[in-house]
């Protein structure tokens, strides 16, 4: 900020430039606000002002004209006032182009002297004026040429002395020596160092007092060698520099450059930009050189700490550990990367640095863009925790996650002039993240899954977290919703006084797992308190940092188990009286004696009254011929087993044959020879006739499924395949033995055995039929697809015994179904090119709807406005004809203005932006009736809104709608009648509307408006909505045609359903449909 206002505040107040400042708007002009030029244009501008000789400056690159009141009078005032702060081409014109050149070479480095005239408007008259006009360039701080500075001395007596061939050579030189006097007083009193050096001793004949103060000198250096008075710039190449402008005639600049001054007896370094500027004399020979200067050593050496503290800087964030770089512009050019950033962007330094961001990365625009854009906008930092980047590195493309923030860079002024880029990676930390939750979700999904009872408690209150089905429904006997969330002992307060607090308490704080076996637990469900025996455990859960975050219980109700063999601990000495009371026989055997016992029973089955005595001869009498051998053989194992088991027929009176089941235990003496048996015999007939009969049966089944052209095959309760049909053999080309075990598997596709095993597993724990659709391979080795079906076959229990499967080709359905796949892609890429021709003919309405309201109308307006004009100015010199043709003249305007608006209103309900509200419909039809109050009572119409129901609409599109509707029943009221309008509004489904164009379960508001009017035939229910489809003629009722196709349009918008109902002379109803989302 300058202080340039306070400098030309102090003019006279008939100051004409004072005036011309005031009323000149600067920030208008490519100079900008003044309060923002630069110091050394201000500087420069209050010499000119404060000089009494005429002077201008001519500034940027328009070269805008600035001068002080002496250049204002030498021009005149007419010249002058046009010439204030415009450019120099303007003001010269047609002369311009001789005039450039002097500009040219000024800009170049130049200066340029020029003797000129012009004729000056002075009081009336025209004078012609002459002038002696330097041009010198106008340099910044930095050595920058920025504007010329123009000095115009007048010579006009001596012109006018020369051309009156008076001879007063005295006067001349008195002027031209005042003239001298008068630039050697400006040159000295200048605010920048200048000195004059002449001759080849370099005697210095000109010293403002800025250069001797840089010096550190008095006025006694005027007329001393420089060499001499500042001796210490032998060795600084100043004076060869100087040599050469007098050898050459060429200009030296130099910027910034160090020149050690002696100062108080000592060296010390200044900095300065500074000039060489030939003199010629009148022969054009060089007779000294002009030194002009500016000290800008604080400039320096603040210039070097801000290099320095961006030096340290860009240490900084080279060495830094994390990722950083700066964007500068709007194509967001890499000013710097340190190497974490190009390691993270795998770019080189060559390559990324110096170009545009989305160049080098241009996967990342869509995503990174528009945050850039937000953080030019408000100036607030963006910060990205895990932030998915796709990036192309290392040969591939990867999904990448990083922490990072991006921070806007300010100028001095606020402007944000770039972004800073300070990132992280974490995508490994992200993935490993994405993995435990993966890993967690599938830990879960096994806990869920599993047929084991089990939960997991999360925290030291032991809060149910999940738990599986079976621990719910089996264990708890509670649903779900009670005791999810819940602490365990909340939801079971009965285990309190039990053991299992201290054990959860126990195992939470020792990390060390702890199980029992059949354990008593009392756990209260929906049917009451229940009582448990259960092997358990508690295993305890670590969180990432190896903490204790919770407990997994696994639980297996051994109740049945355990009741049983307290049961039989039980009975046990009541063994005789159950043995005796169920339908075995029971006998002993005498080894040494030969001797036996035998119960009741026993003697039944062999066929003998309970009280008959019985031999053992009469016993193996009764054995099957055939079979005596097997009951030796076993008899002689059971000796060395210890156990006797076979089975035999019995053949008893008339020949019946019988088969029994023969057990028993061998007792031995202290010589370990056997002495005794004590066994159970059974009567197994009927055992053996099922068996047959199911042998039988099963052999049918096989013979059926060889038949079948399918593949059919059969499974034990564990998956375990262990029957195929023939057709398996002959389809496959395999072997039983290459089928058995997972061996089947090798008919897979390999594609489809990840989800065959995964779905025939889940059928096997569950008991759900197996559904799948997969390939087998053929024996040929081709493939082909199957439909594989499964289905549980349960015994009385519910328990699956087996599973019976079969395999049906659907190669040809597959085919089909891939053709009818490619037939729906052909017709939806015909589809999109619908809707692309769609998209075009849009535009294309847009276009019309556009020419409509501008370029149409505009024609239109004129013919009423001058047809107005007739009407009041001209209408009573019209004959009766001409009236006639002139009202119809006006009349037809009207109806084109109408349809033109009509079809502007038509076409922009597509081109709408679709916001919709939920709304009361009735506060909608309310505001639309009192918006055609005036309407309404000028024909006396009533109006009954019965509509409190919500809507989802566009409220602007139905405000159309309903004043369409509303207007057509108006427009159609029968004049025997006030008009009478009802409007009602309810929620039903498709199916109570009895439309086949609704959807049966979607849920309408159904909108009715209904009026008394003259109603219409039913056969014209639906032209009325096509566009300028009219059922009267244009002198019965006006209008376009178009209102009630805007209506249907509108509802086309909501995606709803529109149909009108009438009779000639009862009025008519309209039956609105809109979705209720």
């Amino acid at each position: 900020m300058n202080t340039f206002k306070n400098s030309w505040a102090h003019l006279p107040g008939n100051s004409k430039v004072k005036a011309l400042f005031e009323q000149t708007k600067w920030p208008a002009t490519s100079l900008g606000d003044y309060t923002n030029w630069p110091e050394n244009l201000v500087t420069v501008l209050r010499m000119v002002l404060d000089s009494p000789m005429p002077m201008c400056i001519y500034l940027g690159d328009n070269l805008i004209q600035l001068y002080n009141d002496s250049y204002l009078q030498a021009l005149g005032d007419p010249l002058a006032y046009q010439s204030f702060a415009k450019s120099a081409q303007d003001t010269y014109g047609a002369e311009w182009a001789a005039v450039s050149t002097i500009f040219k070479s000024v800009m170049n480095g130049v200066a340029v002297r020029i003797s000129d005239s012009s004729l000056v408007n002075k009081n009336g008259d025209l004078n012609e004026q002459f002038y002696d006009c330097t041009y010198s360039p106008i340099r910044s701080v930095e050595g920058e040429i920025s504007g010329v500075w123009k000095t115009a001395l007048e010579i006009t007596d001596r012109k006018v002395i020369e051309e009156n061939l008076l001879s007063q050579r005295e006067l001349d030189r008195k002027d031209i020596e005042e003239s001298e006097q008068r630039i050697r007083s400006i040159v000295e009193n200048a605010p920048f160092p200048i000195a004059v050096y002449e001759g080849s001793d370099l005697i210095i004949t000109l010293a403002n007092q800025s250069i001797m103060d840089a010096w550190g000198k008095g006025n006694e250096v005027v007329g001393k060698s420089y060499r001499a008075i500042l001796p210490e710039l032998e060795n600084q190449e100043i004076f060869n520099q100087v040599y050469r402008v007098f050898a050459t005639g060429i200009p030296f600049h130099a910027k910034n450059e160090r020149v050690d001054l002696e100062i108080k007896g000592q060296l010390q370094p200044f900095y300065f930009n500074y000039s060489f500027t030939p003199l010629y004399n009148t022969d054009g020979q060089v007779y000294g050189v002009m030194n002009t200067a500016a000290e800008v050593t604080d400039i320096h050496l603040a210039k070097l700490k801000v290099e320095e503290s961006e030096k340290r800087f860009r240490d900084s964030v080279q060495q830094a550990p994390l990722g950083i770089t700066i964007l500068r512009g709007d194509d967001y050019i890499v000013e710097m990367a340190n190497a974490n950033y190009l390691l993270l962007v795998d770019k080189s330094e060559e390559g990324f640095i110096g170009k545009p961001l989305f160049e080098s990365l241009p996967e990342v625009k869509d995503t990174i863009e528009h945050i850039f854009l937000d953080i030019k906008a408000t100036g607030n930092p963006f910060y990205g925790s895990e932030f998915p980047v796709t990036l192309n590195r290392y040969g591939k493309s990867e999904l990448t996650y990083f922490n990072f923030v991006y921070h806007p860079l300010k100028e001095d002024n606020g402007e944000i002039s770039g972004i800073m880029a300070v990132a992280t990676e974490v995508t490994n930390t992200v993935k490993a993240k994405h993995l435990l939750e993966e890993s967690e979700k599938h830990f879960r999904n096994m806990v869920m899954q599993s047929p084991i009872p089990m939960t997991i408690l999360r925290g030291e209150k032991f809060i149910i977290e999940s738990a599986n089905k079976v621990m719910i429904d089996t264990v708890w006997r509670r649903k779900a919703e009670e005791v999810i969330g819940v602490s365990i002992l909340e939801a079971f307060p009965e285990l309190e006084q039990q053991k299992y607090p201290e054990l959860l308490k126990m195992v939470y704080t020792s990390g060390k797992t702890h199980s029992e076996k059949e354990a008593v637990a009392l756990v209260s469900g929906d049917d009451g308190v229940k009582k448990f025996y259960l092997d358990f455990e508690y295993a305890p859960l670590f969180d990432t940092e190896e903490v204790i975050s919770g407990i997994m219980i696994t639980v297996n109700d051994v109740t049945d188990k355990v009741e049983a063999r307290l049961k039989v601990e039980e009975n046990e000495e009541r063994l005789n009286i159950v043995v005796t009371a169920s339908d075995l026989g029971v006998w002993e055997y005498d080894l040494k004696k030969d001797d036996s016992i035998i119960s009741d029973r026993c003697k039944e089955i062999f066929g003998f009254s309970g009280d008959a005595n019985v031999s053992n001869a009469e016993l193996i009498a009764l054995f099957h011929p055939d079979d005596l051998e097997t009951i030796k053989q076993a008899y002689e194992e059971s000796y060395q087993s210890g156990s006797l088991f076979y089975e035999s027929r019995i053949v008893l009176e008339e020949s019946s044959r019988h088969w029994i089941e023969v057990k028993g235990k061998v007792f031995f003496d202290q010589a370990n020879e056997p002495e005794r048996m004590v066994g159970t015999i059974r009567d197994i007939t009927e055992e053996k006739n099922f068996h047959k009969l199911l042998l039988e049966r099963e052999e049918k089944f096989r013979l059926l499924a060889d038949s079948m052209p399918q593949l059919v095959w059969t499974s034990d309760s564990n998956g375990v395949l262990n029957y195929f049909n023939n057709a398996v053999y002959d389809f496959s080309g395999m072997l039983l033995n290459e089928l058995q075990g997972e061996g089947w598997l090798q008919m897979v596709h390999p594609d489809d055995r990840k989800k065959n095993i995964e779905k025939w597993t889940h059928s096997i724990l569950t008991g759900d039929n197996f559904h799948f659709e997969h390939r087998f391979k053929k024996a040929d080795g081709t493939y082909r697809w199957q439909l594989s079906r499964a289905k549980p076959q349960r015994d009385d229990q519910g328990n699956v015994k087996m599973w019976v499967g079969s395999s049906t080709d659907i190669q040809e359905h597959k085919v089909f179904t891939k053709e009818l796949e490619n037939q729906v892609k052909d017709r939806t890429r015909e589809l999109n090119q619908k809707n692309i021709d769609l998209e075009k003919m849009n535009k294309e309405l847009q276009s019309f709807a556009y020419i409509s309201s501008h370029d149409l109308q505009e024609p239109l307006r004129k013919i009423q406005t001058f047809s107005s004009l007739l009407v009041t100015d001209e209408y009573d010199n019209l004959t009766d004809s001409g009236r006639d043709m002139f009202d119809r003249m006006q009349n037809a305007a009207n109806r084109m203005q109408t349809l033109i608006q009509d079809l502007l209103a038509y076409s922009r309900t597509n081109s709408q932006d679709r916001i919709f509200e939920d709304i009361k419909f009735d506060s909608i039809a309310n505001e639309v009736k009192d918006n055609l109050k005036e309407e309404l009572q000028h024909q006396g119409a009533l109006v009954d809104i019965n509509a409190s129901c919500t809507v989802r609409i566009i409220p602007f599109q139905f405000k159309q709608l309903l004043s369409n509707l509303i207007s057509n029943s108006l427009k159609f009221s029968d004049p025997a009648r006030s008009p009478e309008l009802t409007i009602t509004c309810q929620m039903i489904t498709g199916l109570e509307s009895g439309l086949s164009q609704l959807s049966e379960n979607q849920r309408y508001s159904h909108i009715s408006i209904s009026d008394n009017g003259i109603g219409f035939d039913e056969k014209y229910s639906e032209k009325i909505f096509e566009v300028f489809q009219r059922l009267h003629s244009k002198a019965e009722y006006a209008g376009t045609g178009i209102g009630l196709a805007i209506v249907k349009k509108i509802v086309d918008n909501h995606n709803g359903f529109i149909s009108a109902t009438s009779e000639l002379g009862k009025g008519a109803t309209f039956d609105i449909y809109i979705p209720a989302f």
